[in-house]
């Protein structure tokens, strides 16, 4: 999603505000034992071996790309991907319920 942000200059607080709008409908549905397990999963991807690989995945990508920042482009990728996990296990949780 992040390297569609960067091709397509998608404006972060879009994919930022669809992400949790779509994690807030997801948690109304899921059992209340995943919901917390959930947005803890969000804190996988702050580590201190994720961070460096998404951060430079992200740059290198957008300092390949004419007329693209890296700076500007690689704003917000970590947030951007702490919403991964955070779906997947709610969506793990409606199903196995």
């Amino acid at each position: 999603m992040a390297i569609l942000r960067i091709l397509l200059d998608i404006p972060m607080a879009y994919l930022i505000s669809a992400g949790y709008i779509i994690i807030l409908i997801l948690s109304c549905f899921t059992p209340a034992e995943f919901v917390p397990v959930a947005f803890d999963s969000g804190g996988v991807t702050t580590g201190p071996m994720t961070v460096p690989i998404i951060l430079s995945l992200g740059l290198d990508f957008s300092s390949v790309l004419a007329g693209k920042s890296p700076l500007s482009d690689g704003f917000g990728l970590i947030g951007l991907a702490s919403i991964g996990p955070v779906i997947g296990v709610l969506v793990m949780g409606i199903v196995l319920s």
